[in-house]
């Protein structure tokens, strides 16, 4: 049973989280309290069989014990206060990460953009020459293309879906475009 406040202290490592402190605080006052309602209990039996120096002392022991009971109280406010401050701290910081994130997420979606807009174009040219000179390898140019106008996805459109059903796309190894290009649409025929 803790004997008084200090005891809250040495159960408590000095390297202990505020979480940890109110913690043993919280069971140093469900200790204090249930010893305060066993010399309650007793104080009764104590008042009608023994002496009046008895009866004071155990009036005294129990005062002494409900000002720890105070105290406590008083000690878990001021740490919930603490572990309140700490989490707001902790959200502050996780919010500026995830905004900062954010913003290079804005960014590169805006590149990112870009370049599928960039890679759509130059796919539809290289395609609508290719039929203008009846070219066979037109149909595998096709999925240069963002926009197949058929039930095949273009090949950026099936990169990012199979990135987007990834469950940590980040911490995979994601398919090149560029090979991609080179094998699937013969782009190899006209590199330099």
């Amino acid at each position: 049973m803790v004997g008084d406040l200090s005891a809250a202290d040495a159960i408590v490592a000095p390297s202990a989280t505020p979480q940890q402190e109110l913690a043993a605080a919280r069971r140093a006052l469900a200790a204090k309290q249930s010893q305060e309602r066993e010399m309650t209990a007793a104080f009764g039996r104590i008042v009608a069989e023994e002496e009046e120096p008895t009866v004071q002392a155990a009036r005294a022991a129990r005062s002494e014990v409900r000002q720890q009971i105070g105290d406590l109280a008083a000690l878990i406010h001021e740490l919930e206060q603490q572990v309140a401050d700490a989490y707001d701290r902790e959200q502050r910081t996780n919010a500026r990460a995830v905004m900062t994130a954010a913003e290079q997420f804005d960014v590169s979606l805006t590149m990112l953009l870009a370049a599928m807009k960039s890679v759509d174009a130059a796919g539809r040219a290289m395609y609508e020459t290719a039929n203008k000179h009846r070219d066979a390898r037109a149909t595998a140019l096709l999925p240069l293309t963002w926009d197949t106008g058929t039930n095949v996805a273009g090949f950026v459109r099936e990169t990012l879906e199979r990135v987007l059903q990834q469950r940590a796309p980040w911490a995979a190894l994601q398919p090149s475009l560029v090979d991609a290009a080179r094998s699937r649409s013969n782009l190899i025929d006209w590199e330099n």
